[in-house]
């Protein structure tokens, strides 16, 4: 599939499309395997990627994505938006300091050699939710999640809520 970088607009019409196609058969699949399985619409998404995205948009992993499919058919959240966060997310990892912690050493005999150091500086620094019991959260994001009753002991998953993903 396109990539979410250098061919936005490309991977956003997948997505609209994988999105149709979700609302008319009736998917159940958890939002989080969709990201990470369809390389159509959704190209380059890892297991912890797929989970740490779901995290920033303030969407469980394990929900079903007709459940977002039909939240943004009804307008209460704009297509847009959330292609924007993900495309943003994507081209986080992709910044020199990313690229210098965590790529291989060019130039070298064994370039695609597994580092160690590597490994660690991309989990460490770039996933949120790897393996974690405890998460930091920045405090606008946790106001914000918390302004919509996401911390709320009586919400359930797919009722009524306010879902305005974040832009910044």
């Amino acid at each position: 599939g396109p990539d979410w970088v250098t061919q936005a607009p490309a991977a956003w019409a997948e997505a609209d499309d994988w999105r149709t196609h979700v609302l008319a058969a009736g998917t159940a699949t958890p939002i989080a395997t969709v990201l990470q399985k369809n390389r159509k619409a959704f190209n380059g998404f890892g297991r912890h990627t797929a989970t740490d995205v779901c995290h920033e948009l303030q969407l469980h992993p394990v929900a079903p994505c007709i459940l977002y499919a039909r939240i943004i058919q009804n307008g209460r959240c704009s297509a847009f938006t959330l292609f924007q966060v993900l495309t943003k997310y994507l081209t986080s990892l992709r910044c020199p300091e990313v690229l210098k912690g965590s790529a291989g050493t060019i130039n070298s005999n064994y370039p695609f050699q597994f580092h160690v150091t590597g490994l660690r500086y991309f989990i460490n620094n770039c996933i949120a939710l790897f393996r974690k019991s405890d998460v930091r959260i920045p405090s606008a994001q946790w106001l914000e999640m918390k302004s919509k009753g996401l911390f709320s002991r009586s919400h359930i998953i797919g009722m009524s809520v306010s879902f305005v993903f974040p832009l910044a």
